[in-house]
């Protein structure tokens, strides 16, 4: 067979020195990669990678979640880890791993790479199967893989700079089920890898002159965002997000501003319950929160001026009591800061 001189087969060598020039070229900000399926850390970005054959590449059998690094601190993780085993759980793998092992291993990555303010990504899949068949039982082992890269919210240009939580501030739009479907229950309450809608989301409301997109059913029912939570305070003063009815992801920012609301002196009045879209117009203000740092306020949505139309008191709370907290570990349960053990 004549081998096409367009696409040359490549010795190992050839590859790799090939990957790791298109690599050296591109913008990549990952730090660290553990793989259990190689068993261990690596800081070539060029080797941070998974098998093709793996369930969570072409079957999408496979879940993810987040951790916040700072101050050489692991920040409220427990909530992270228990979504991650659940969502393996419900999506079918059998994890090998449970919250202590994962607390561990999670700690000796962060600490290999030496970073105090860092973010963290977990994938678990249902791991290889050296073939694409659709059977998960004839996967090799379930895979873990954790990602540590530099946090995106600390001045860079200041030694031992801390995380600071800003507000971003957008126009916004709802995006109708009726135009990029929502995920089934299954989906939608399990974090899996599967974000295909909302990619298509994100894209939507792009479109339509908005930033993220904040899906509604087909009776205007507030869902959630691409990659955040939604929650609304009422021009009462009550903060109001949607239920963990199985049809939305529970996210762990919204649960936790619930939490730095119940702190407050007074506490402010938490509901969760059914919102329509009519109801986010009329809210004092309305917030996007996801991945423990992705603060947004929404200060107009579809056309309607939210509030006076600027980010709020509100916002700013959520803003200064999660920066206080990633600083100091004020108000957080030792098991929610921790302190990496860093090879010193």
């Amino acid at each position: 067979m004549v081998a096409n001189t367009d696409t040359p087969v490549l010795t190992k060598a050839e590859w790799m020195a090939k990957l790791d020039q298109r690599r050296e070229s591109e913008d990549v900000k990952m730090t660290a990669m553990y793989s259990s399926y190689v068993g261990g850390i690596t800081f070539d970005k060029s080797l941070m990678s998974l098998p093709l054959d793996d369930f969570m590449v072409h079957r999408g059998m496979g879940v993810y979640d987040t951790a916040t690094v700072t101050n050489g601190h692991l920040w409220n993780f427990s909530i992270h880890c228990d979504r991650f085993l659940e969502s393996a759980r419900k999506a079918g793998i059998k994890s090998k791993w449970n919250r202590d092992d994962i607390y561990r291993i999670v700690d000796q990555v962060v600490a290999a790479t030496a970073l105090k303010e860092a973010t963290v990504r977990l994938w678990m899949t249902a791991g290889p199967s050296g073939a694409f068949g659709i059977n998960p039982e004839k996967c090799v082992e379930p895979c873990l893989y954790i990602v540590v890269f530099p946090s995106a919210y600390v001045d860079t240009t200041k030694p031992d700079a801390k995380i600071q939580v800003p507000a971003e501030v957008v126009d916004e739009v709802t995006v109708s089920s009726d135009v990029v479907p929502f995920k089934p229950p299954m989906l939608a309450s399990c974090k899996s890898n599967n974000y295909l809608l909302n990619a298509h989301l994100f894209m939507e409301a792009q479109k339509e002159g908005g930033h993220f997109g904040i899906w509604v059913d087909e009776k205007g029912t507030v869902k959630e965002s691409c990659t955040m939570s939604v929650v609304m305070m009422t021009k009462k003063g009550e903060v109001v997000g949607p239920a963990f009815d199985g049809g939305i992801l529970k996210g762990t920012t919204m649960r936790r501003i619930f939490e730095i609301c119940a702190a407050q002196n007074p506490p402010i009045t938490v509901v969760q319950r059914e919102i329509s879209k009519e109801e986010l117009y009329d809210a004092k203000e309305v917030v996007m929160c996801g991945g423990d740092t992705h603060i947004v306020a929404a200060v107009k949505l579809d056309g309607h001026q939210i509030g006076d139309g600027k980010k709020g008191s509100f916002c700013q709370m959520i803003c200064d009591g999660l920066s206080e907290e990633m600083a100091t570990g004020k108000g957080r349960k030792s098991e929610d800061y921790v302190p990496i053990k860093y090879n010193h």
